[in-house]
């Protein structure tokens, strides 16, 4: 027994130590021969006297916290090492409880955290079969208490390598325990972990698919269901979350598609989610800015949107593109994007302002067709039904009111990407239209000449001598007139710029699951980050290329050329800002020379 605290850690931080580096040592040399046969003798037993050792400190309550950690990290160095001999098993289920105990401690718990992990990934083949379930409940209990961002990170590693390696010993009433606790942490407000929580889920309910139909309609989409109404809900935790949608319906049969996508479409949800949001912190709206809908505004407006509604109007138009990918009937795309089509033909011929939910689902209908149009390879769309939803779409671009206009912009330019072969160049044709009506408009007017009898010259030359309003009138109109068809034209353009923009990630994922649905997808965690980190991602100007002179390459480029020559010396505008999605449209001239050059049309292809 040491005779001091100090000298205890001093002696017991050399012995660790000692015995962990020579187990590392001793299996990465490789020894063969009499050699391997010596060490091969020597080794169960270091191990073992190590294991009494930090077994003795284990179980003693009189020593010093700091002895009690360091214990803990020991016992993961050495059973990592060498606690796969069975000579260890013996006095590794003794000291197994005791490790259990630490790790239920509220005090010891992120050190024995720590050393589980080290345990889990070990190259060894440490077997924790026959305790695999208690430590699944243990591990899972810590999630829900207030624990440190690291220590929740960890509770999430440990979890999913748990799941991947011990599935087969795990019984199904722990798993579900465990992810009912796991969708706890899906919080819009800690996104860092809702990407580890749901790769957590898609593994357990890739290795236990008995537990889709009791969790995934019950736990798992309602959850998200209100994850994508936060306007926080972006970046890698939404495209984990697409990618979760999309296996949840394509793999496992036990929801109906199409009342989650009516759910995902609930505009007065959607509406109430961002009026609570902006009343959080995470939100500040302490100065009101003018053309921004605060929560007081129950009736939003053209001139009031929010920048988070259509934020989540965004989220949720790419998360019912993903239900009707998953789905991958063309019964189910066609009914879908027919009600978004409807909604959208009601607002062109309506003659009253839209607004409060109106315009709700004027937005999310225009958004919602667009991104089922980018998925038109998986979602199966029948041409007669995807024409349809480009004409619509259209119209709204040509003679809605400008903020619709701007998104229906957008959405035509995405709805465009998923099939640029049959709609590119029916979209490069309405802004060849935009730009054939502002040149006629600013032709000068001739003067009309008349012949009239003697006595009338009098008359019209006493008339002449006064101002006409009505030509004034008229002047004014075709000035604003053109002003209108000018805004045309760069909201036309932006659409041709939507159309050619990077692909989000979770286009990358639809395409990878439905490619090899039959693929057994289980994987380690190093497995899955060395594929997520040789996938590339194509640009779409590259996907496009083949479409395009498929299609009619000189037709195409003559018409861009066309375009460009007729804008390049218009005066320079005003970047037209696009508050709602944060991007703006540049001049005309800048616009098609960057879509040209992206569509990589070689030079000696342009024709006048």
């Amino acid at each position: 027994m040491w005779k001091s605290a100090p000298q205890f850690r001093f002696h017991f931080f050399s012995l660790s130590s000692g015995v962990s580096s020579f187990l590392r040592l001793v299996s990465a040399a490789e020894l063969e021969g009499p050699e391997a046969a010596s060490v091969a003798a020597v080794l169960p037993s270091l191990v073992g006297r190590a294991l009494a050792a930090l077994h003795d400190s284990l179980r003693r309550a009189d020593i010093d916290l700091e002895v009690k950690q360091a214990s803990l990290i020991c016992v993961g160095f050495v059973l990592a090492a060498g606690g796969g001999f069975p000579e260890t098993h013996a006095q590794l289920r003794t000291t197994w409880p005791l490790f259990m105990d630490r790790l239920k401690n509220e005090v010891t718990r992120e050190k024995a955290l720590e050393a589980l992990e080290v345990v889990l990934l070990s190259r060894f083949g440490v077997d924790l079969s026959s305790v695999a379930g208690d430590v699944l409940s243990a591990v899972a209990a810590a999630l829900a208490f207030q624990q440190s961002r690291g220590v929740r990170q960890t509770c999430l590693d440990i979890l999913s390598a748990l799941v991947l390696r011990y599935h087969s010993c795990l019984s199904q009433d722990s798993l579900a325990d465990m992810l009912s606790e796991v969708t706890g942490q899906l919080t819009p407000t800690d996104l860092p972990f809702v990407e580890a929580s749901l790769l957590v889920i898609l593994n357990s309910l890739r290795v236990q698919p008995a537990l889709a139909a009791r969790l995934i309609g019950e736990c798992v989409l309602p959850r998200l269901l209100l994850l994508l109404r936060s306007p926080l809900f972006q970046g890698p935790a939404l495209t984990a979350a697409l990618h979760c949608i999309f296996v949840c319906l394509s793999q496992f049969d036990v929801v109906d598609k199409e009342r989650f996508f009516q759910d995902l479409g609930d505009a007065h949800a959607a509406l109430s989610a961002v009026e609570e949001a902006e009343k959080t912190p995470h939100l500040p709206r302490d100065e009101r800015r003018p053309g921004v809908l605060h929560a007081s505004t129950k009736t939003p407006s053209f001139s009031s949107l929010s920048p988070e509604l259509l934020t989540v109007l965004a989220t949720l138009a790419q998360s019912r593109a993903v239900v009707a990918a998953a789905a991958g009937d063309a019964r189910f795309s066609q009914r879908t994007i027919e009600q978004e089509v409807e909604i959208l033909q009601e607002q062109a011929t309506c003659m009253q302002p839209v607004e409060g939910l109106d315009l709700v689902r004027l937005l999310l209908a225009l958004l919602t067709t667009g991104e089922i149009g980018r998925l038109a390879s998986l979602v199966r769309l029948p041409d007669t039904t995807a024409q349809e939803a480009f004409e619509a779409l259209a119209a709204l671009v040509e003679g809605g009111p400008a903020p619709a206009r701007r998104v229906a912009a957008r959405a035509i330019g995405i709805f465009v990407s998923g099939n640029p072969s049959r709609f590119l160049l029916p979209l490069i044709s309405l802004v060849q239209k935009a730009h054939a009506d502002h040149d006629a408009l600013s032709l000068p007017m001739s003067e009309p000449t008349r012949a009239g009898a003697p006595g009338e010259e009098a008359s019209e030359s006493g008339a002449a001598a006064e101002p006409d309003a009505r030509d004034r009138d008229a002047k004014g109109a075709t000035q604003r007139d053109m002003k209108e068809r000018r805004k045309t034209q760069h909201i036309l353009l932006f659409a041709l710029k939507e159309m050619t923009a990077e692909p989000g990630p979770f286009l990358r994922f639809l395409a990878e699951e439905a490619a090899t649905p039959e693929q057994d997808i289980d994987m380690s965690g190093d497995e899955a980050g060395s594929v997520a980190a040789e996938a590339q991602n194509a640009s779409l100007a590259d996907l496009l290329r083949p479409h395009i002179h498929k299609a009619s390459p000189d037709r195409c480029s003559a018409s861009l050329w066309h375009l460009w020559q007729r804008t390049r010396f218009l005066p320079r505008a005003r970047p037209m800002q696009t508050r709602s999605f944060g991007q703006c449209t540049d001049t005309a001239p800048k616009a098609l020379l960057d879509i040209y050059e992206s569509l990589a049309v070689s030079r000696g292809s342009w024709t006048c």
